[in-house]
């Protein structure tokens, strides 16, 4: 079952988005995004996507590497069940691509990691795999299985030995790995050839090198192989750079993502460092080249960098070349200006590698189109796809995106300048609107463009049934500004027979807690104080009203809620059991309804039943709140309306509405559906053509919970919470700010609940006249 963001996503987003606002010292950071956000694309960096010059449909290529001739793999070919894999070397690219050396092998043999040196040998791992000791686990294994159910079961570990193949496909020497790597099932990490220190491999146990004339092993030792800590997201991998020296990338004590160089004169590895090199570690996967030291792929585009730089040169740019490239786990250049790449498409369940070359484009391809201006807080796929479909489709404008994204840790700084440039006259022609802009602002000013025309005048998209209450979010006074392609709904959770018909608010929480035996601290779980710029946000939404410019927090409704906030504990201390719903310790479990799959994982997850959603609470009631992760508006000053109109309603059709995955859609038909879809729960076509549910399970301390189908009740649930949901859910974060500041003063008992209110008031009252 694919997990979107799940649970409290109101929550977890206010926490986010409001650490950074108000942030003093972050102009270094947006000057120097500057760079990120050039709309102006060089048409060095733009290139197209075809096939390689030889057929690799319908095969299996594994484990690439490249020498100065060019790049080569381990093709793996298996005609049927019965037959062993056919093992073969094929090279890739350069001069006889096509050619291959035939690896010998029977049934019970397999090849795994291949290197290549400048003279063209080849080293490979061979895994050879021993009948009569498996057939010895399977006796034991019958044995303990007589006097236990539990037994586990025996796995074959293969033996492993390094194998150097000469150009010509001759056997030069062939030299099993060191033993402590032996008995580990895992095999070898990798093996990569560096010219001045061997044949290289590296395990979970250490690192071994071979000797390339004659295949003697010697196992290296080290501090910096000692200290390795393995963790759930390291990386532990060798590579050979272009200066034929070897390089270790581990995980420290500090679980940060460390590149170490070999020292052959002293045997010993020392860190390297190098300011984007640091940033590129965590999380990305780095491919030595061959006329810089590491290749990057990087949100955009192909970086390259050598060891030391403090920046990246991009070296092919994804968005002025409308590529789609996801889930990439190979970069390679070829000749001067080529790449070879290969990609991993998981969307099929199979695990799909697909290789393709990027070729430098004409420089004049697309140069006289009409280009707009697209602008986004970091290019999502979908939006990149949008883009990357109009420029092909449209023969005299072309979209250009415009990324103010540098990091997460300043959102703030970049969102300030996107707003700065659309408030100051260099506006883009396409806005992406997020709910930390002062929209309302610039629809009062004129700067964004009324789209009702459009609509009306779009046949296709009249005819289109969409979920009222959503589309009118993107209305301002009663017209049309924005575009919502998609939503979820944030709302709380709550056991069916521990609140009936009432409705939970702050106004009676006390009491209802206290008729149900419940800690009032425990009405919404493990809310802690750290949460608490949460549920000021929502505060925001009742006691502010941005059309107006006008705010009202001295009431009693905030004060309640400063008091209820003072009440929680500081931190999450000691970790709080997942049943305390299930055993109705607790009573409201703030979730965000993105799709079906986080309703049935929290309902069947963490309560025993019915549930009913009793919404956020606030004062005066409790609100479920439609949560819109982007809206699309056209600016008043753009060039050309009506092909940026052409671009925006892509959004709404059904190309896009009926393959979105972690969000819902805007369109009754896509909507509904999903609501369908749902109801027969995920399946596969077995080998009689016939559906099988999928059935999976989670576990909630220590509970294994079935997932599966939703019931036609429980469809009907989730309709009407999407249909009677009317309010967006829009955070300010300066204003949440100015009140996790002021509330610190009350929780520290220096002032009184009422006299924070009214400096809160004062100061919120200031920006909107600011801001209005």
């Amino acid at each position: 079952m694919k997990k979107c963001a799940k649970g409290i996503g109101i929550l977890c987003a206010a926490m986010v988005l409001c650490s950074g606002c108000g942030n003093k010292d972050a102009e270094s950071s947006m000057n120097a995004a500057s760079e990120n956000i050039d709309q102006s694309y060089d048409a060095n960096l733009i290139f197209t996507q075809g096939d390689l010059e030889i057929d690799t449909d319908g095969i299996e290529v594994t484990s690439l590497c490249q020498n100065s001739e060019g790049i080569y793999g381990i093709q793996h070919i298996r005609t049927n069940d019965e037959d062993p894999t056919d093992y073969s070397i094929i090279k890739l690219s350069g001069e006889d691509a096509g050619q291959k050396i035939e690896l010998p092998n029977d049934d019970y043999e397999e090849y795994s990691d291949l290197s290549v040196d400048n003279s063209g040998n080849f080293y490979v791992v061979k895994r050879i795999y021993d009948l009569n000791e498996a057939a010895e686990d399977d006796e034991s294994t019958d044995a303990k299985a007589d006097e236990s159910e539990d037994a586990e079961p025996m796995y074959l570990i293969p033996k492993q030995e390094i194998v150097k193949i000469s150009p010509s496909g001759e056997r030069v020497w062939n030299t099993p790995v060191n033993e402590k790597d032996e008995g580990d099932f895992s095999g070898l990490y990798n093996i990569v050839y560096a010219k001045n220190t061997g044949v290289v491999t590296l395990s979970k146990t250490g690192i071994s090198i071979f000797e390339a004339e004659t295949g003697s092993e010697t196992r290296l030792q080290s501090h910096v192989l000692d200290d390795y800590v393995e963790g759930n997201y390291s990386q532990r991998k060798i590579y050979a750079l272009r200066d034929g020296n070897l390089y270790l990338q581990q995980t420290d004590h500090n679980m940060n993502d460390v590149i170490y160089k070999y020292d052959t004169s002293k045997r010993d590895f020392s860190e390297v460092d190098g300011k984007y090199l640091r940033e590129r570690l965590e999380g990305s996967q780095l491919f030595p080249g061959t006329d810089y030291d590491f290749y990057v792929d990087w949100n955009d585009g192909i970086y390259a960098f050598n060891l030391g730089d403090d920046t990246g040169v991009k070296v092919c740019d994804y968005n002025a070349s409308d590529l789609i490239l996801n889930n990439i786990n190979y970069i390679a250049k070829v000749g001067a200006d080529d790449f070879l790449i290969s990609t991993l498409d998981v969307t099929s369940g199979k695990m799909d590698v697909y290789y393709s070359m990027l070729s430098k484009a004409n420089a004049d391809d697309g140069s006289e189109k009409e280009t707009l201006t697209f602008a986004v807080h970091y290019i999502s796929d979908d939006m990149r796809k949008a883009v990357s479909k109009f420029n092909k489709e449209n023969d005299s404008c072309r979209i250009v995106i415009k990324d103010y994204f540098v990091d997460y840790e300043h959102y703030a700084d970049d969102i300030n300048r996107m707003n700065l440039d659309i408030i100051s006259g260099e506006a883009p022609d396409i806005i992406v609107a997020y709910g930390e802009m002062p929209f309302e602002s610039y629809v009062s000013k004129g700067l964004i463009e009324p789209l009702d025309e459009y609509f009306n005048n779009d046949t296709e998209l009249t005819g289109t049934s969409f979920l009222q209450n959503v589309f009118d979010c993107g209305k301002r006074n009663g017209k049309l500004y924005t575009l919502i392609p998609k939503f979820a709904i944030e709302t709380c959770m709550a056991d069916a027979d521990l609140l009936q018909r009432e409705e939970l608010t702050l106004s009676n929480y006390k009491e209802i807690c206290k008729s149900r035996n419940i800690d009032p601290s425990m009405m919404m779980g493990e809310l802690t104080k750290e949460d608490a710029e949460a549920l000021y946000s929502l505060s925001v939404l009742e006691y502010v009203d941005t059309e107006k410019g006008s705010c009202d927090f001295n009431n009693q409704g905030f004060i309640d809620l400063l008091e209820y906030v003072k009440g929680l504990p500081e931190s999450e201390g000691d970790e709080i059991s997942d049943s305390i719903y299930r055993e109705k310790k607790a009573l409201l479990y703030p979730v965000g309804i993105y799709t079906t799959d986080d309703y049935v994982w929290a309902k069947k997850g963490f309560f025993d039943g019915d549930v009913v959603f009793n919404g956020l609470p606030a004062f005066s009631g409790a609100e479920n709140f439609i949560e819109i992760p982007f809206q699309l508006a056209i600016s008043s000053t753009c060039k050309n309306k009506s092909a940026a109109w052409e671009f925006i309603r892509y959004f709404l059709t059904d190309e896009y509405q009926e393959n979105l995955d972690c969000y819902m859609p805007v369109s009754e038909k896509a909507f509904n559906a999903a609501l369908k879809k749902a109801q027969e729960g995920e399946y596969y076509i077995d080998e009689n053509g016939e559906k099988q549910e999928i059935k999976e399970t989670i576990t909630t301390d220590g509970v294994e919970v079935q997932l599966g189908a939703i019931s036609e009740e429980e469809a009907r649930q989730i309709s009407d919470l999407v249909r009677t949901t009317t309010k967006a859910y829009q955070d300010d974060g300066a204003i949440t700010s100015i009140i996790a500041e002021e509330a610190g003063a009350y929780f520290a008992d220096q002032k009184s609940a009422e006299e924070v209110a009214s400096i809160i008031q004062s100061r919120v009252s200031i920006y909107l006249s600011e801001n209005s």
